[in-house]
């Protein structure tokens, strides 16, 4: 009957010393997906970040490009009246008056040059 007893002890034992292994073994697999899934995931935001960062870059751009042109050509425009009524008030007329058409072209070839350094 010991013998017996003995032997259920060490079969018992050894199956306690299986399932622990085979616990460990299960841990460091699920540790190692872990490590494998983070590293797949974390590129991965991280180039969805820099996307997303170069699209909303991309977007600011254009959108600073196109306030710059505006601007620009506001500018052109504003500088093209003033040198037109200021031509009015020359010969003694009222702004937006109709000039000689020599002294109209110059003033349209200048203000179309100034559009054109806006681009």
């Amino acid at each position: 009957m010991k013998q017996e007893t003995i032997k259920l002890i060490i079969f018992s034992t050894v199956i306690g010393v299986v399932f622990i292994a085979s616990l460990f073994l299960i841990i460091q697999q699920e540790q190692a997906l872990s490590r494998q899934l983070r590293a797949t995931v974390f590129p991965s935001e991280k180039i969805l970040g820099k996307q997303i960062t170069k699209d909303l870059t991309g977007k600011l751009t254009g959108q600073i490009e196109r306030k710059i042109l505006s601007d620009c050509l506001d500018e052109a425009k504003n500088a093209f009246e003033d040198l037109w009524n200021q031509e009015c008030e020359d010969k003694g007329l009222e702004e937006k008056c109709d000039l000689p058409k020599d002294i109209a072209s110059d003033l349209l070839n200048g203000y179309q040059e100034l559009k054109q350094g806006c681009y």
